[in-house]
This record gives C-alpha cells, structure tokens and sequence, in this order.
C-alpha cells in the first residue's frame, strides 16, 4: 500500500514538473512572435517612427515579459503547493486508516502541513522528518504562500525576515520589489517554482523511507 502511495505522489509532482515546463516554453514562444512581429512590422519605418512604434507598444510587451509571467508562476507555486499539503495530509490519513485508528487529520486543531505533522507525531506516532533542512524550507515556501493568496504577494511583519533570508539564497529567482512603500515578492525566474518541486520531492522521499522502514519493524 505505501509503495503505491510512493508511486501515485511521485506521478503528481512529475506531472506538475511537466506543466511547468510547458507553462515557461509558451511564454517564451510568446515573447519570441512578438518580437518578430514587431520587427516585421518595423521594417520599413524610420528610426523616429520606430521609436514612437515601440513606445505605443510597450505595455504588451510588459505584459508578456513581466505581469503574465508573474500571475502565471505564482498561481502554478500555489497550486503546488496545495497539492504537497493535500498530498500530505491524505497520507497521515491512509496510515491511520492501515494502522485501526477511527480520526482523520480533520479531527485536529492544526492547519495544512502542520496538522499533518501533528497527526503523523502523535496519532500515527511515527517520526516525522521535520528536523531535517527541507522541512524548514517547506516552512517557508508555506509563509510565501500565504503572503501570495492573503496579501497579494506583500510581506508581513511577522514572517517578513525568514522570507526574506529565503530570497536572498534564490539566486534571483525571487526577488522583493518597492511597491508604495511596501515590500512585494516576486517572482522573476522559472527556477524558483523548479526549487519548490524539488524540495517537495526531496521531502517526500525522506517521509516514505521513514515509513517504509516503519512498516518493516
């Protein structure tokens, strides 16, 4: 049963890795024919005309180089991101379910990831790998989702340093801009949702070889 869990959680990500993939190809691609049609429909003009072209044309250009790619990656991060919570709580479920016990995860004061930690800790009572590195990653990936759903991206005073730490180790996939006065996330380069499957993948790979060496005792 927990190999077929393993093989099932591993087909989401890989299928969330494929979409992403493609998600970034088709802005490129959409970048790209812009380009050439504006070069195209330049062609003949004069450097004045090219100029006032250009400046009228713009805000498209914006569009596909910066405000699709942001919506686009922050609604993708958050869709990861609620799979890996879903994914984890469904699996403290099904080993209480293998082991007799009648609660769910629903039963528990907690929320998201945490709720499936304390479930794994304390009904299922298996050690949850949460004093590894990736667990507290994943911690901050869940202070960036909020900020995205809850503030629009802006930070909040209260998970504002950790988060900020995290984006200065992103190598400038993420980056904070100035916006009227208040620090707003965003994201500027496809690795960044790259890193976030990766750490799912990496913590889930931690998780199921804790539990399958549990099974085995």
């Amino acid at each position: 049963m927990l190999t077929l869990c393993k093989d099932l959680n591993g087909m989401k990500f890989d299928e969330l890795e494929d979409y992403a993939n493609s998600l970034e190809r088709y802005l490129k691609n959409e970048v790209k024919a812009l380009e050439e049609r504006h070069k195209e429909q330049t062609a003949k003009m004069t450097q004045e005309q090219k100029e006032e072209f250009y400046d009228y044309s713009s805000d498209d250009y914006i569009q596909l180089v910066e405000s699709f790619p942001q919506t686009l990656r922050v609604s993708l991060f958050v869709h990861c991101y609620s799979t890996f919570e879903h994914s984890l709580n469904e699996l403290a479920n099904t080993m209480g379910s293998l082991r007799g016990i009648k609660i769910t995860t629903k039963d528990l004061r907690d929320e998201g990831i945490m709720r499936a930690k304390l479930f794994f800790r304390k009904v299922v009572v298996i050690d949850f790998p949460d004093t590894q590195l990736i667990w507290n990653e994943i911690t901050t990936l869940n202070k960036i989702r909020n900020c995205f759903v809850h503030k629009e991206g802006y930070l909040s005073e209260d998970n504002a340093k950790q988060i900020e730490i995290y984006i200065a180790d992103s190598n400038g996939a993420l980056k904070l801009v100035d916006d009227r006065g208040s620090k707003r996330i965003v994201i500027a380069s496809e690795v960044f949702n790259q890193n976030v499957l990766k750490a799912f993948e990496t913590f889930n790979g931690i998780l199921f070889k804790t539990l399958l060496a549990d099974a085995k005792n």
